[in-house]
């Protein structure tokens, strides 16, 4: 009997992932700087590149993370092409808010006026702060 480790919700959740990329503009990957490579899931990057969208990567809690590592990361994911990414913490919210609009508009400049408002797609791991995230930045 074959071991079927991949659950039924996940497939379910994958399906709905690659069904919505399509309706969308850009991705925004939340990603915990303690582990920022371990908390990317690889199937959002498969999908993002299947549709050819760009991502906003945000290395969330960096007031947990060596701030010399979370720098590293930052230049890792910018130097990944169609990426953009931002440090944001406890520390610097604010002001990370603040910058995610910019960055968006640059990655999906046509989507930026009321006719054609940006669409964008959430996504990340269990616990790297997505609820967190939409909290503050809605």
């Amino acid at each position: 009997m074959a071991i079927q480790w991949f659950p039924g919700h996940m497939h379910v959740a994958q399906k709905k992932v690659a069904e919505t990329m399509a309706k969308v503009d850009m991705v925004i990957e939340i990603v915990d700087a303690r582990m920022p490579l371990s908390s990317s899931n690889p199937m959002i990057e498969k999908l993002r590149l299947h549709r050819q969208r760009p991502a906003l990567k945000i290395i969330n809690k960096t007031d947990l993370a060596d701030p010399k590592l979370s720098q590293l990361w930052l230049n890792y994911f910018r130097l990944q092409a169609g990426t953009e990414a931002l440090l944001m913490g406890e520390d610097n919210k604010q002001a990370a808010i603040k910058q995610i609009a910019v960055l968006c508009k640059k990655l999906a400049p046509f989507r930026n006026d009321a006719e054609k408002p940006l669409r964008a797609m959430i996504l990340g791991i269990p616990n790297v702060g997505k609820s967190h995230f939409i909290k503050y930045a809605g």
